[in-house]
């Protein structure tokens, strides 16, 4: 399995408290496809959304695809989902996106994030934002990287894949995007997090429940 936990170098002692924290990184590349490519997804009112494992992915053998047919809204599927968070903690990812051509446009990716309750995977708290721009327009591979700052009352955090089309003259037709390699780095080494492409630790799986890894939620 190609999923590591990697603890960056020097930790800072909280001499108040008595303890150490760091930032920890965690990869997820969709190449061992153990676990479901997406934790939960959204596309409107429509099923207008399709996802899964795709045999092409950045510098390797697997990555994941999103398929909007017929085209209608933004639809997203959660790549990440981080809890036990707390105010003022960061959480930077990034995400290699491709976008392909429908005939009638280009797709194109963007890192996004919502924030959730810390034991419940669909239960929507809020937009937290994300990338300002877009990526993989030119048909080629390209990074987007996004650092998000936990608000104040806020405990998870789930991240999201969004595909774009632009332009797109055929509302009927459809759009496809790929991707692959995500990296998260939490500052809060007590924080637990869960990817797409790798089975979810028992204890995330079961707040996630398997109906929550097909399951609806608003966005904003």
């Amino acid at each position: 399995m190609k999923t590591s936990v990697t603890l960056i170098a020097a930790m800072t002692a909280l001499a108040s408290a008595g303890v150490a924290t760091a930032d920890v990184t965690y990869t997820s590349t969709w190449d061992d496809q153990s676990g479901p490519a997406f934790l939960t997804s959204f596309d409107g009112s429509n099923d207008n959304l399709t996802y899964g494992y795709q045999d092409e992915g950045y510098g390797d053998d697997t990555g994941w695809f999103m398929r909007e047919a017929p085209l209608a809204s933004t639809p997203n599927a959660t790549a990440a989902w981080i809890t036990g968070l707390s105010e003022g903690d960061t959480v930077t990812v990034s995400m290699w996106f491709r976008g392909t051509d429908n005939g009638t446009g280009t797709s194109k990716g963007r890192l996004w994030g919502h924030y959730t309750d810390n034991d419940d995977i669909d239960a929507y708290d809020g937009s937290a934002s994300g990338a300002s721009g877009y990526a993989g327009a030119d048909l080629e591979w390209e990074l987007q990287e996004h650092t998000w700052t936990i608000a104040a009352g806020k405990t998870a955090l789930a991240v999201e894949a969004r595909i774009y089309s632009s332009p797109s003259t055929d509302p009927a037709g459809d759009s496809y995007l790929i991707g692959d390699n995500m990296i998260i780095t939490v500052s809060n080494d007590s924080a637990n997090v869960t990817m797409g492409g790798v089975i979810p630790a028992p204890g995330a799986l079961a707040l996630i429940g398997m109906g929550g890894l097909v399951a609806r939620r608003r966005r904003a």
